[in-house]
């Protein structure tokens, strides 16, 4: 187990990264991380990225053509009322 001393920086706390642990955790300066507050543990993990409107519809068209014809048989589904008569 690694043992560092937090420091004291203006109104905050730091707690500077060895090099090692950053890159096997593949973070780099400049990545924005996620801090979570687990009982007594602080986990960092990498922000949740957001990918640009061309990379979701790239996405989206991948799952269409993979599940398309089921996205199209639930949708009949519901429209014929059957939903409502299973209850």
């Amino acid at each position: 187990m690694l043992q560092k001393k937090l420091k004291r920086v203006g109104n905050s706390v730091a707690l500077i990264l060895p090099k090692d642990l950053v890159e096997a955790a593949d973070l780099h300066a400049g990545d924005e991380v996620s801090l979570t507050l687990h009982g007594r543990r602080i986990v960092v993990e990498p922000a949740a990225r957001v990918g640009s409107k061309a990379e979701f519809q790239t996405a989206w068209d991948a799952v269409l053509k993979r599940h398309g014809e089921a996205f199209r048989q639930m949708a009949e589904f519901d429209r014929s009322g059957r939903r409502n008569n299973a209850k």
